[in-house]
């Protein structure tokens, strides 16, 4: 016994003399409350800032004294009851949680306090490994040895995101219930409390269920703490809650820029000019980013009625520079922070067809080259068939021009194509842009999947008559002496051959002619924009993609479901392309210039019929070389190609 109680007595000395020295090293080493000392700005391409890391521009502050004690005991209750009692750390949260993530040998719950909290949204990311928890500890050791804890609770409630763009409870108490926080009554508060522990599932706005759920949750703790008694509690949970109508258009800085801001602050960690392993950093990013271009996208994103589980992706690139000046990462950046555009890999359908058949115009094809457009079974090998269909089971039953077949986007010419130039072509001309696929029969129309930026990049590289650049959006870096840590040299390589590249781009406006329709009808008849563009679509089951481009602006965008659930409505299908429309007429609404692209020496138009590919003072107007021999264009079909 005697043994035992000197073992326990050894042991509760060393714990202690550990606390009191990791507290005295924290007393020792003075942390910025506010992140001054990590600071991150970011600046548009324009040089005017738009992001700064501590919020300042996000937000308006309200001091300790501002906060009425009723929301101070609301956030406590509910987020760290213990919280004026302790020095940044709860013992009985942490054995608890420790107790779980040992038996589920994974961090799957935290013992946080509102100290740690603010500690690790201030300087450290949101990574569940047990190196981060212990920095988080220690900084939290430090904000206690260094700021009284009204101090500590004034960041923490002034740098907390409520989802929609909006920091701070100053600026909540307005957002949702239109007036100051000193008017808010206890159920108010509540719910205002619920929000910051998950934006995307309590916001009232998304999930109203769930917010008043949390928020009951929450008067029922702040019962149990007596810090309300019976009678409000009753009275706080009848209460019904009058929410400031929703402002669908509202867009605050930070929902606008915050997918980009987001890829410039990773890309700027990737290429190790921040290190969030040290807790003091400084740096001034200066981007492409366009935030005129970037309001356009978003407003006509958000104008039109997407359903509540559908999403939006796209990215505008700058053509012969491949500056990014706009992405979305989805249709609200309030409600889900992940950007699709970027990571998300979806079936690209027929928008891969233009490479494909730019790859024909190297060999030798024109606009005017046809084939046979009937239900056709491919020979693949002597153990393999493949039989692609159009949609609804339409052909022509006769032959179309390489125009027409872009037009209607027709599978059977598309298959043909990349049977002639062999299967492996399409997935070369892919390695090119870094897209590593399968040479297989059905990657000419589009089962690679890849996302969207990468589908932008292609087009942009036809925008640009060939020119290749990798996309950009951080023009330099600068560090805290001002000195230039990165600049961006990107240089442009002739990746495609100029002529062959503005056939091409001329034949993606047969998108739009209304003289292509045969069998099936142009595909984005009717939703041209006002000024002259170049574009193609794309539809599997569960992604609807348009890319199009002029010489000033290249848009790629995507919608769908991020669960791949199937698009059963032409309403469903067809957002894309109104966003695609609408976006270009918003970027030309106050100019009076129509860019598009010169023929060059070698090249010169032809008015043809575009569905045979034959001259017609009545048909359309397409490109060609001079030297071309109209009536010698034609492709003889090889029977060891197809089975018909």
């Amino acid at each position: 016994m005697k043994s035992f109680i000197r073992i326990l007595f050894i042991l509760l000395s060393f714990v202690s003399i550990t606390i009191f020295v990791f507290y005295l090293f924290a007393f020792f080493t003075p942390i910025s409350n506010f992140g001054d000392n990590n600071r991150i700005r970011i600046f548009d391409r324009n040089q005017v800032l738009f992001y700064e890391s501590n919020n300042s521009l996000t937000s308006s502050w309200i001091t300790y004294d501002e906060i009425p004690q009723t929301f101070v005991n609301s956030i406590v209750s509910i987020e760290d009851k213990h919280y004026f009692q302790h020095f940044g750390f709860d013992p009985l949260r942490i054995v608890k949680a420790l107790y779980i993530n040992i038996k589920e040998k994974d961090i799957l719950q935290g013992g946080s306090t509102i100290t740690q909290q603010y500690a690790k949204n201030q300087y450290l990311t949101n990574e569940r490994t047990w190196t981060r928890k212990l920095k988080e500890a220690f900084l939290a050791a430090q904000l206690e040895t260094h700021y009284t804890k009204e101090q500590i609770f004034e960041g923490y409630v002034n740098t907390l995101y409520f989802g929609h763009g909006i920091y701070g409870i100053k600026d909540a108490s307005y957002f949702f219930f239109d007036k100051p926080i000193e008017n808010l009554s206890i159920a108010e508060i509540a719910l205002l409390t619920a929000i910051p522990n998950g934006p995307g599932i309590y916001s009232p706005y998304i999930h109203y269920d769930n917010a008043i759920y949390r928020q009951q949750l929450i008067l029922e703790t702040m019962l149990h703490n007596k810090n309300i008694d019976e009678e409000t509690y009753l009275k706080a949970l009848n209460e019904p809650i009058i929410l400031k109508q929703y402002d669908e258009t509202y867009l605050s800085t930070s929902t606008l820029s915050g997918y980009y801001r987001d890829s410039v602050i990773q890309q700027t960690i990737d290429m190790g000019y921040i290190n969030k392993d040290d807790n003091f950093y400084s740096v001034d990013i200066y981007t492409y980013y366009d935030p005129n271009v970037q309001e356009i996208l978003v407003n006509q994103i958000q104008k039109h009625n997407i359903e509540e589980t559908m999403e939006v992706a796209a990215v505008i690139l700058e053509p012969y520079t491949s500056h990014v000046l706009a992405i979305a990462g989805g249709k609200d950046y309030g409600i889900s922070q992940f950007n699709r555009a970027l990571y998300s890999k979806r079936q690209v359908a027929s928008t891969i067809k233009p490479l494909l058949y730019y790859l024909a115009l190297q060999e030798g094809f024109s606009p005017s080259t046809t084939f046979l457009s009937k239900y056709t079974t491919f020979q693949i090998s002597d153990t393999e068939t493949y039989a692609p269909t159009n949609y609804g089971h339409v052909y022509a039953e006769e032959p179309i021009s390489l125009i027409n077949a872009i037009s209607l986007s027709d599978n059977v010419y598309a298959m043909k194509t990349h049977m002639y130039l062999g299967t492996n072509a399409l997935q070369k001309a892919l390695e090119h842009f870094g897209i590593e696929t399968d040479p297989n029969a059905s990657l000419a129309l589009g089962t690679a999947s890849f996302p969207i930026i990468k589908l932008a990049e292609i087009y942009n590289t036809f925008a640009s008559e060939g020119l290749y650049t990798k996309p950009s959006m951080i023009q330099k870096i600068t560090n805290h002496d001002n000195q230039v840590i990165y600049e961006d040299t990107s240089k442009s390589v002739a990746l495609l051959n100029q002529e062959d590249t503005l056939i091409l781009n001329q034949l993606l406006r047969s998108s739009y002619d209304f003289k292509n329709n045969n069998h099936l009808k142009a595909t984005m008849l009717g939703y041209e924009p006002t000024i002259t563009t170049a574009a193609k679509s794309g539809t599997s089951d569960w992604d609807s993609i348009v890319v199009g481009f002029n010489p000033q602006y290249t848009l790629a965008i995507w919608n769908g479901y991020d669960d791949n659930q199937p698009m059963t409505l032409e309403t469903q299908r067809k957002l894309s392309k109104l966003i695609f429309r609408d976006t270009f007429n918003e970027l030309y609404k106050d100019s009076s210039s129509d860019p598009w692209y010169q023929l060059t020496d070698k090249l010169h138009a032809r008015k043809v019929n575009p569905i045979t590919g034959e001259l017609s003072s009545f048909g359309s107007w397409y490109w060609y070389y001079k030297d071309d021999a109209i009536h010698n264009t034609q492709i003889i079909e090889e029977s060891h190609n197809s089975l018909e």
